[in-house]
């Protein structure tokens, strides 16, 4: 636990007070996505816990790199943030809600960054992303032609086996994955560890040993890793058993085999789905991918071509988990656009990046992160912080004093971030370098329409320029007082998920989906809170994608006038376009959703603004989902019908705590079990 900057005085005006801007899913996401598990009393954290931790976490680093700061100005600092970030008004990223000030936060720190990138032309890159995925990061990955033929060959005469998982007793796990040499010079024993690094350090072992030195056969033992459903003591949540790095071993292998010995591009998307797709972070929070191919890859531009309406779904169910996207350096042919335009109206992919463009905003870009709206060198990294503007309008009017204010705030809050040590050296060297900040916003469209403003008048314009130079000014300022470099770059506008959730507010830079709509969440069937919401009774059903994953459904009123499909496509690129003039350093994240006949003037809008354009999603409006989209268009009258169904989940809280106390006991009589033997299992 990290040292406390708020008072037990401080923090008593918050007990049994509800956050000012909470919306209806505010006590799903907050006990499901943030809260960790208090051993000591075998429940999860309140949502003034959760915060009080992130904050602790957060202004902590202001010390560690600048000791002897005065513990009054830390304390000061302390409160304003947790002020703002209890009442859903500013955020650290979400990551940091979720691990920062645990003991995965100290001995990781990249896991209270959002997002990285790497380009996939070593084996190194592939052991990385893993390792930042089970950790909790998205990553980007590059993987054009001329990345991956640098790759080493494979050996085509290798195999592997697995024997039967035997679990062991807590007391004889081991912690790190060791080799056995025993059985001859060329076959080898994996005895795999039960940690993170584990898990990693097996699958580094694997790729090596299939492109260098005499072994050709490995039998991995899975015996240390505990069963599905055990309690992790570092990130918390829950184990996923051994099942899952079994898939990935076997998956990748027969990807490997399959290539002949030297991987195409495909390979490495496939390779690199697999292991997202498989790697469960506590139990209730997925990996998040973006794929960046080369324009002439016909493989990678057709990966997931009639993904629902063939059997891909079911041959290469992983291929789901990443996003993809054509690397452009230079401009393309009207031709190349309206390809891409066809293949988006039958597929939905790929999207494209500009590289060009974001080398103009940043010179040695390489690549960007799964959303788009970070800029980043091989090995890069990110942390985001996010405001809420719209709570910001009180009134019909714009505080604008106290908006300023809260982006410096926030500003301070991802400056501060970038004084974590990542535990991979040649990650932390250009972290180090680089110290990227994505101060970004949610809420905006909601402000607008509460204002009154159109996105691009003046009053508008001015409100955005006003924050991009006070989050630059502050970055400037704040990164002298620290003795550090300031950011490369400040301000983006990522999608903003799980954020814009809790106040349920219009996401990032665009409106809000409609104006009733159902929000699908999904969470683990592991999970106690998956538990607590199917007995309340919220509609629920398996992931088409993953069995293991449950979906809920929540009936959402929003305070949009419109749907999103209903504004026309080149008004949302004007948008775009607005925020990338008037705020954003790095990226806007955005997806543009349009009828077929609006291609042509969307596709002549972005060849005029090519330089302009670094990356932009595009969905056709009014396709048919399938039955795990996130969100789905409703009636109002559907809308109050469903509502009137939802039960009442002020007090989820107590549901989860009671599964996580059988949970507890369930353990506790499982380790007297343990103990019969005369050996006392490690706690």
């Amino acid at each position: 636990m990290t040292h406390s900057y708020l008072s037990e005085a401080f923090l008593s005006q918050f007990v049994d007070k509800a956050p000012e801007f909470k919306g209806s899913l505010y006590p799903v996401i907050s006990i499901g996505k943030y809260a960790q598990y208090v051993h000591e009393e075998h429940r999860r954290e309140t949502w003034l816990e959760t915060v009080a931790r992130a904050v602790n976490y957060n202004v902590g680093l202001h010390e560690k790199q600048k000791p002897g700061t005065l513990y009054s100005l830390l304390e000061k600092e302390a409160e304003a943030m947790f002020s703002l970030t209890y009442n859903l008004q500013a955020f650290p990223s979400g990551r940091s809600l979720w691990v920062g000030g645990t003991k995965g936060s100290s001995e990781f720190g990249e896991s209270c960054f959002n997002c990285a990138t790497c380009i996939m032309d070593e084996l190194e890159a592939i052991g990385d992303l893993f390792w930042l995925l089970i950790v909790g990061s998205g990553v980007g990955f590059r993987i054009l032609k001329s990345d991956v033929a640098k790759l080493p060959k494979f050996k085509t005469d290798f195999t592997i086996s697995h024997r039967e998982y035997n679990n062991l007793p807590k007391d004889r796990r081991l912690e790190h994955t060791v080799e056995d040499y025993g059985i001859d010079g060329n076959r080898i024993r994996c005895h795999i560890g039960d940690s993170k690094k584990g898990w990693v350090t097996a699958f580094r072992l694997f790729l090596k040993h299939m492109t260098e030195g005499p072994v050709s056969h490995i039998e991995f033992v899975y015996d240390s890793i505990r069963p599905k459903g055990e309690r992790l003591m570092t990130f918390g949540g829950r184990a996923p058993g051994p099942e899952g790095l079994q898939h990935i071993l076997t998956w990748c292998f027969q990807v490997i085999q399959s290539s002949g010995g030297k991987l195409r591009p495909i390979h490495v998307l496939d390779i690199n789905n697999i292991i997202a797709y498989n790697v469960h972070i506590g139990g209730n929070r997925r990996a998040s991918e973006i794929g960046l191919g080369s324009p002439d890859d016909i493989e990678f531009i057709e990966a997931k071509k009639d993904f629902w309406q063939s059997d891909l779904c079911k041959t290469r169910p992983w291929r789901i988990m990443s996003n993809n996207s054509i690397v452009f350096e230079g401009k393309p042919t009207r031709q190349q656009m309206e390809s891409i335009f066809t293949c988006i109206m039958s597929n939905g992919e790929p999207g494209f990046f500009n590289l060009d463009a974001a080398r103009k905003r940043r010179a040695d870009c390489d690549a960007a992160n799964p959303c788009m709206e970070i800029l980043l060198k091989n090995r890069g990294v990110c942390n985001l912080s996010t405001l809420n503007v719209n709570s910001f309008v009180q009134h019909n009017s714009l505080q604008i004093d106290e908006l300023l204010k809260a982006v410096r705030l926030i500003t301070r809050i991802g400056v501060r971030q970038t004084c974590a040590t990542l535990s991979l050296p040649r990650w932390d060297a250009v972290q180090k370098k680089d110290r990227l900040t994505g101060v970004s916003m949610t809420g905006f469209m909601d402000a607008m329409d509460k204002l009154g403003w159109e996105f691009d008048s003046p009053q508008a314009i001015s409100t955005l320029q006003a924050m991009r130079e006070a989050a630059n000014r502050e970055a400037t300022s704040y990164s002298e007082l620290l003795g550090i470099p300031r950011p490369l770059l400040c301000t983006a506008v990522k999608p903003e998920g799980s954020i814009s959730l809790m106040p349920v507010v219009s996401p990032g830079m665009h409106r809000s989906y409609a104006p009733y709509y159902l929000r699908r969440v999904r969470y683990t069937d592991i999970d106690p809170i998956c538990k607590a919401l199917i007995a309340s009774g919220v509609p629920y059903h398996r992931d088409k994608a993953k069995p293991d994953r449950i979906v809920f459904e929540f009936p959402i009123k929003s305070a949009a006038p419109i749907a999103c499909s209903d504004e026309p496509a080149l008004r949302q690129l004007q948008r775009y376009y607005v925020f990338q003039e008037n705020y954003v350093d790095h990226n806007t994240s955005c997806t543009i959703t349009f009828d077929p006949e609006e291609a042509p003037a969307l596709i002549d809008m972005m060849l005029e603004n090519w330089d302009n354009t670094v990356a932009v999603a595009l969905l056709v409006k009014n396709t048919k989902s399938h039955p795990s989209m996130p969100l789905q268009k409703i009636s109002k009258s559907t809308y109050y019908r469903r509502n009137r169904l939802m039960p009442d989940l002020t007090k989820l809280i107590d549901s989860v705590n009671l599964y996580e106390r059988e949970e507890f006991y369930r353990e506790e009589e499982d380790a007297v079990v343990e103990c019969s033997s005369g050996a006392c299992p490690i706690r």
